[in-house]
Formats: structure tokens, C-alpha cells, sequence
């Protein structure tokens, strides 16, 4: 594939308008807005517990839990017992020349049974079967500005651009020809005031039936990478007086996040959007707005067009965090990650271990 020069956005007014209301606080009961839900308790062993910065896949096999943080990935079975994982130092021997040093950042491709874990300190993507033996490397031959982020779908794979890239891009798009990874194209631009800010969000990308979705963190486009021109398929609808203003824009970078996130939380301007999951039903992502500790979540209806917001559930629902995240999807199913803290136990002063269950749940679609 041909090395091209960055590509501008295609401007279409096609684009799936998204109505969000900024005013909607709302909470809910989650048994009133689906049709099946189900749990599934994972069984880690003793000490088992989970850094903020985590990947969940899903097959009817598996469940993949990358702990980038820690270096980790866990694999469970469709029940929540842990059968393997993957990590650095347990896997390096059996991957010849290039040295598996870090969990930069993980991706489970399933159409091929593949787990594929990005390590910027080899210049590498790690390959595993979903029982963790491996199964081969590719090696970047043009990393460009790498970032800590990637995805893929068949031979293309899509990265996060560290903001600080001389082209002030966003997104970078590579090929795989054999065993190596060969950059092609940067796509969409970063404003200036981002330019030392690489915040990690969880899931910017998703994949839907072979298509790579992304939904940068400030702006209110989502846009479909796999097109031939970069093309926003769904718009955030809301007052134009809470678009990203001009006075933000053009700020002056500045590499001290609690700055930036003063600025955001005192503008009026949603921000942090993060966790895109498409499936045959809705689009599902999550926003924050005058609050980095209170996120929005939104569910766009495919079907109806219609949207469900809320920002917690309600208190009175037994055993669900009010502020449990949605981490992944699974089918027709989003996946709620609902940690609960450990509890005395009746016969003994210590503190129960933590409990760590998924909630798996299919909205109504009316």
C-alpha cells in the first residue's frame, strides 16, 4: 500500500444525528430498560483484582481481560474461571528474536482467534491464540508518532497518534503485508491545546461488522475510519453554544492535565468522549460535562432513533455500583464491569476479597 499524504475530512451531511440533551441527569433502574440480563462472576484467585486501565473482548469461548497496567492478560472461560495468562516475562522465551517487554495496549480479533498485544518498546505486535500460546510477531517498519492505543480489522490496523506528531494528526492507518506493519496514511487533526495531552480514555475505537469507529475525545463526531475518505457517520446533536469554541482551540498546549481539566470542566463543552460500542441495535458511548467524575452515558437506537441517557443507576437495585461502566459488548449484549468492595465476614475480622462480576444486558428496543 502506497505511502499518501494526510487526508482531510470528508464533509457529508449524511451523518446519523445523535440528539443529546446536556441537561439529562437522569438515573435509572436497569431492569426497565432491558430485556435479558445475566451475570458472571470471575473466579481470579486470591489477590485478584484490576487496575483502572483495562481491555475486555468477549467470545462465545472467552473472556479476555488485558490489564495494561499491570502487564497482564487474563483469560477466562464463559463462566469467570481463570485458565491462563499472558504476560511479559512468562511469555518472552517463546518468541525468538524480538523481546516481549510491555502490554502497551491489547486487541482480540475475532475473526481470527487472535490476541494481539502492541508493545511500543519493541516496535511490535505480539500475537497469541485465545489459549495463550503464541502464534506469531509483527514488526512496525515506519512507527511514525506510535501511540499507546491501536485496533484493527483484517490487514488494517489503526493507532492513536501521541498528540504531540509534527502533523498535529490524530489517528494513524497502517497495513499489514507479511510480517510487518507498514504505515500508509495520518487522518483528522489535534487542536493546539492538545498538543502535550495523551490521555488514555477507554475504547475510543470499536469495530462493527469489519468497519474501525472512532470517537475523538473532544468534538461531536463519530467517524468511520474504513471508508476511503475519513467520513463522520454519526453527529452529537447539541447547541451549537456548547461546540468546542475557538478560545480553546487555539490555547496555549499545556502538559499539565489538572490545567486542562479545569478548562474543560469550566467550559460548557462535553468532553472525555470515550467507551464506543456499536452492535446491530445501538450506539453506545459516554461523555463527561462540568463534571470528570460523573460521567453521561448515551444509547443511541438504530432502529427507532431515539436516545437513552443516563448517569447512574438507581441506588435501590441490589448489588450494581451506581456508577458501574460500560467496558465492552458481546453480540447484542453491552457488558457492565461491577466491582463491589469486600465485606466482613461473619466468623472473622478481615475484609471478604473484592468481588469483581460482569453484567451482561440487552436493552429493550422499542
Amino acid at each position: 500500500m502506497a505511502c499518501n499524504s494526510a487526508q482531510k475530512e470528508t464533509t457529508t451531511t449524511d451523518s446519523k444525528k445523535i440528539k443529546i440533551d446536556l441537561t439529562d441527569t437522569s438515573a435509572v433502574d436497569i431492569k426497565k430498560i432491558t430485556d435479558t440480563m445475566y451475570t458472571v462472576s470471575l473466579h481470579g484467585g486470591r489477590g485478584f483484582d484490576l487496575s483502572p486501565l483495562v481491555n475486555f473482548f468477549f467470545d462465545d469461548n472467552r473472556i479476555i481481560i488485558a490489564d495494561r497496567m499491570k502487564g497482564i492478560v487474563y483469560l477466562f472461560n464463559q463462566k469467570g474461571l481463570l485458565l491462563n495468562t499472558i504476560h511479559p516475562s512468562k511469555q518472552t522465551n517463546a518468541l525468538n528474536k524480538i523481546i516481549f517487554k510491555n502490554v502497551t495496549d491489547v486487541f482480540y480479533d475475532d475473526n481470527e482467534k487472535l490476541i494481539e498485544i502492541l508493545d511500543r518498546t519493541a516496535n511490535a505486535v505480539f500475537r497469541f491464540k485465545p489459549d495463550g500460546k503464541v502464534y506469531d510477531t509483527l514488526s512496525f517498519a515506519d512507527r511514525k508518532a506510535l501511540g499507546f492505543q491501536f485496533v484493527k480489522s483484517k490487514d488494517r490496523y489503526v493507532n492513536k497518534l501521541l498528540s504531540g506528531n509534527a502533523d498535529r494528526r490524530d489517528v494513524g492507518v497502517y497495513y499489514k503485508q507479511g510480517q510487518l506493519i507498514n504505515y500508509d496514511v495520518q487522518e483528522l487533526s489535534v487542536i493546539r491545546y492538545m498538543k502535550y495531552q495523551n490521555i488514555l480514555l477507554p475504547h475510543p475505537f470499536d469495530v462493527y461488522k469489519d468497519s474501525i469507529y472512532y470517537i475523538p475525545m473532544l468534538g461531536d463526531k463519530i467517524y468511520n475510519l474504513s471508508t476511503k475518505d475519513t467520513r463522520p457517520e454519526y453527529k452529537l446533536d447539541y447547541p451549537d453554544i456548547n461546540k468546542l469554541p475557538t478560545e480553546i482551540k487555539v490555547k496555549d498546549p499545556t502538559g499539565d492535565i489538572y490545567a486542562f481539566y479545569r478548562t474543560m470542566n469550566h467550559s460548557d463543552v462535553p468532553y472525555n468522549n470515550s467507551s464506543l460500542f456499536i452492535n446491530d441495535n445501538w450506539v453506545s458511548f459516554k461523555f463527561n460535562f462540568h463534571s470528570k467524575t460523573s460521567p453521561r452515558n448515551v444509547f443511541y437506537s438504530k432502529k427507532n432513533k431515539k436516545v437513552l441517557q443516563f448517569s447512574r443507576f438507581k441506588n435501590n437495585i441490589d448489588d450494581i455500583n451506581p456508577y458501574a461502566p460500560i467496558i465492552g459488548k458481546y453480540k447484542n449484549y453491552f457488558v457492565l464491569a461491577n466491582q463491589l468492595s469486600g465485606k466482613p465476614s461473619d466468623n472473622a475480622k478481615k475484609i471478604t476479597e473484592k468481588r469483581f462480576d460482569l453484567i451482561f444486558f440487552k436493552l429493550k428496543n422499542t
